[in-house]
């Protein structure tokens, strides 16, 4: 018992550890774009709203929440009816750590992203987007145990809640609010030519997160700056037959110390034929390297898309979390308007 409190206990704080030393992160991250590159605010046609929601390591009693709203309003444009010029997009976070919840992180951001084709029949495109906004971490001492308030006499042997802490939070913040700057690029490619007598199309982005460095620390006089988030994205769109489509994708990520590089793909099943298509289905496997597997599905329609993804942990955390791994959840909306400008889908589902 006291080898599983205590592996908790240490898994708990690396959960505390990646929820203010970095930033959020999914599995799903192809059902938030705006989160995986601004540029992304430029990829969609019609005004679009997407909400993800992620919870792992329930196995400790108190786990880590992650919960996201975006959404995407694109330019009209009469002039280029193949081609949008861009769109805004927002996007809110609410990112929930330790027992009862007592770190919080909350984020609310806005941007744009402008589009310029590099090909007269706007096959390819290029996306340049810009995203700022403010961030919110907190921490309650309300009911925080400290090392000190621990007795090793009896009748305790642990935790005296009539022993004041030595350590007085007058050098803590209970709150630190700062302002974030993020921009990426992305370049989309849906030529109007047949590869071996099949459609393909794709992507490749490059996005930089916390461009400002802004400061973080929550205790006083010590600083802490935010590192950097870089992320490389690819995708590619492969129509296999006219009913199914392959999309493999990659995402690499670095912010200080940490890598992570996820990579995989999904297959979509038109439930119709192409021109009288009302649904599709869609799996995906992913791997992330020398943290976990991912296994996802989805339903669409021209409308919402629903998904659903869960990871199965392959690091040594999963004798911690005593082999529960993390779910997802993602429901994307979207208002058909413009049934002429091209749709650049990769990695948007």
């Amino acid at each position: 018992m006291r080898l599983r409190v205590f592996a908790g206990w240490v898994l708990a704080l690396l959960a505390v550890g990646a929820a203010w030393a970095q930033d959020p992160n999914f599995s799903q991250f192809y059902a938030a774009p705006l989160y995986l590159n601004p540029a992304l605010a430029g990829a969609e046609k019609d005004p679009t709203f997407a909400a993800v929601y992620r919870s792992q390591w329930r196995s400790l009693g108190f786990p880590q929440q992650i919960g996201q709203f975006s959404g995407v309003l694109p330019f009209a444009s009469r002039k280029r009816a193949l081609l949008h010029p861009g769109g805004l997009g927002f996007a809110v976070y609410n990112d929930l750590s330790g027992e009862g919840n007592h770190f919080r992180a909350t984020g609310i951001q806005a941007g744009a992203a402008y589009n310029v084709a590099i090909a007269r029949d706007y096959s390819h495109v290029l996306s340049f987007g810009l995203q700022m906004g403010l961030v919110q971490k907190a921490i309650d001492f309300a009911d925080l145990r400290w090392g000190s308030q621990y007795n090793a006499a009896a009748p305790f042997f642990g935790f005296d809640y009539t022993v004041s802490p030595t350590f007085t939070t007058d050098a803590l913040r209970e709150r630190m609010l700062y302002p974030v700057v993020h921009s990426g690029v992305v370049w989309h490619f849906n030529p109007v030519e047949r590869l071996i007598d099949r459609t393909f199309g794709g992507f490749v982005g490059f996005s930089v997160s916390n461009l400002n460095r802004p400061e973080e620390s929550l205790v006083r006089g010590v600083s802490s700056r935010l590192p950097m988030l870089v992320r490389a994205q690819a995708g590619f769109d492969l129509e296999m037959s006219p009913s199914l489509r392959l999309m493999p994708n990659l995402l690499w990520m670095s912010q200080g110390s940490s890598r992570q590089i996820n990579v995989g793909t999904y297959l979509s099943y038109e439930l119709q034929t192409r021109n009288a298509a009302d649904g599709r289905v869609m799996v995906g496997g992913w791997y992330r390297l020398g943290d976990s597997f991912v296994a996802s599905a989805a339903l669409a329609n021209g409308r919402y898309t629903l998904g659903f993804s869960y990871d199965v942990n392959t690091s040594s955390l999963r004798y911690a979390s005593r082999g529960r791994g993390a779910w997802e959840m993602s429901l994307t909306y979207r208002i058909p308007r413009n049934k002429t400008a091209r749709r650049f889908a990769t990695p948007l589902i």
